[in-house]
Order: structure tokens, then sequence, then C-alpha cells
């Protein structure tokens, strides 16, 4: 199930569904249901991975909060990196170094080969884990006592497959002091989504490169436009948008007849987020300093 399919789309709307509508207690257990769903919809067994490595961290983290002897501490972290470590090299390195190991013994290339399938995102849950281990153990992280709110932790499906790793600290702040996102947020959220599938679909098509330079282009003049909104409001412009909107055009006209410059369209594509999303800024800015005046 990825992210740019219809099945992943229609899993995403009954998450969001259920979310919504459940009362507040439920929604920490519908979110790892549908991460362990999400998931198990690549090769269901791996959730055994997943699980061991879950029941591991977890344990060890309690057990180094609970006692004061260091070398106790000690041993459970290390216990702790070695199977995250042990798992993650076997799955990722097995097969290079039993290759290289039978080149030096002059055997078949793949005579200690094995046929091995990487599990769905462990090298992101791997990493964030033992983070969460290692803030523990230098006490900058007071242990989760609820294995359901670390095992959501660990297995939450939007960052599962592709990041970014979280500090537990963040995570849990968001988990535990959550509030209904505003029209903004949601706003934001689309944007994204659609800039990120208009990359996704675009990707070697000239087409592509030019509905991008017109979103650019459309997006220069409503900075322009709000920015001398905003200066006929306030006298000058203190938003903090970009003071030359049109540079953004110019910089994706040169990547439009450059085909050799993936940075710039890396650049591009972020610019064209920063544009409009001080737009939204701005325009909330100006629309909040015409209120006083329309009520007088």
């Amino acid at each position: 199930m990825l992210f740019n399919t219809p099945q992943f789309f229609a899993f995403l709307a009954v998450v969001l569904i259920l979310f919504y509508t459940a009362p507040r207690s439920w929604r920490k257990y519908i979110l790892l249901a549908a991460s362990y769903f999400f998931y198990m919809s690549f090769i269901p067994k791996f959730i055994l991975l997943l699980l061991s490595l879950t029941a591991i961290d977890y344990t060890a983290a309690r057990w180094i909060s609970a006692t004061q002897s260091p070398r106790s501490r000690k041993i459970a972290l290390i216990a702790s990196l070695a199977a995250n470590l042990g798992l993650l090299g076997f799955f990722k390195y097995y097969n290079f170094f039993a290759s290289n190991i039978a080149h030096l013994l002059h055997r078949p290339e793949n005579a200690f080969a094995l046929s091995i399938i990487l599990p769905l995102g462990i090298s992101f849950h791997t990493f964030q884990s033992m983070s969460y281990v290692i803030d523990v153990y230098r006490k900058e992280q007071e242990p989760i006592t609820n294995p359901i709110d670390y095992a959501l932790f660990i297995s939450f499906f939007p960052q599962l497959v592709a990041g970014p790793i979280v500090r537990a600290r963040e995570f849990f702040g968001d988990l535990y002091h959550w509030k209904r996102p505003s029209s903004d947020d949601v706003l934001r959220g689309l944007l994204l989504l659609f800039l990120g599938l208009l990359v996704f679909y675009g990707r070697g098509n000239r087409f592509f490169y030019v509905v991008l330079a017109a979103l650019a282009m459309i997006s220069a003049i409503m900075v322009s436009y709000a920015r001398a909104r905003a200066e006929s409001l306030i006298g000058t412009c203190r938003v903090g948008f970009m003071e030359r909107p049109e540079r953004l055009v110019l910089l994706i006209i040169g990547a439009l007849f450059n085909e050799m410059a993936p940075v710039l369209w890396v650049i591009a594509v972020l610019s064209t987020i920063t544009v409009i999303h001080r737009v939204v800024y701005t325009w909330q800015r100006t629309t909040e300093m015409d209120a006083p005046a329309r009520a007088a």
C-alpha cells in the first residue's frame, strides 16, 4: 500500500472518519490498529519483528528507569542497542558480507547468500526506538508507562515508511496535548499533499515543468498583491514573506530549460510551498488588522 495509490487514500479516509467520530479515549487505539494494518499490508509476517523490537525497547527503557545501578542500566542499554542494530545489520548487510566472504574463499558469489526481504521501514523505526532508549538512559526522557502509547510511537503509519525520525518528547507532546487542526493547517496539509503527488507523477514529464512554472508565477502574483495590501494597511511590510517573489519564477524557468539540474527543482518546489504558505499567513494578518476598522 504505497502513499500514491488509491488503496492508501481509501485507507486514510476510513482512518480519518473513525478518528474524528470516535471518543477521544479510543483514538490512539484506532491509530495503532491502523498502523499495524498498514504495516501488515506489505508482508504480514514482519509484524512479529516490529512487535518484538517494541517489546524489547519498552522493557529496556523501563528497566533503565527502575534501577539505580550503573551496571544494570548499561546492560539494559546494550541489550536494546544489540537487538536493534543486530537485526538491522542482518537484514541490510548480511548478503553484502556473505558475498565478500565467498569471494575471499574462492567460492561462488551466492554460496552463503540468503533470500532476504527488507522489512518495511526498518531503518526508521529502529533508529527512532534507539533514540528513545538512549534519551531515557541519559535521563532526558521519562519512560513511557503505557505500552500502547509506546507501540504507537514506533509504528505510527504516516512516518513509518519514509520518516522523519521523531524524538519521543516531540511525539508524545503532540499525542498527549493534541488539538483539532485549524482550517489553515488542513489547507497547508492538502497543499503539501498536492505538490508531492504533482512532483511524483510529473517526474520526467516536460508538461509537469510547465505546470509548476505556472503555479510559481501565480503564487508570485499572489505574494505581490498581498504585499501591496499589507503595505496599504500598515505602511510597510512587516510580515516577513519573500521580498522578491519574481526570483522564484526565474528559478523555475531556468530549471525548465535545464533538465540536468534536479537540485533547482527541489529548491523551486520548496520555495513555492514557502511562498504560498506566507501568502496565507499574510492574508490572515491583514484580515485581523481590517477587523477593528470594520467594527468601527
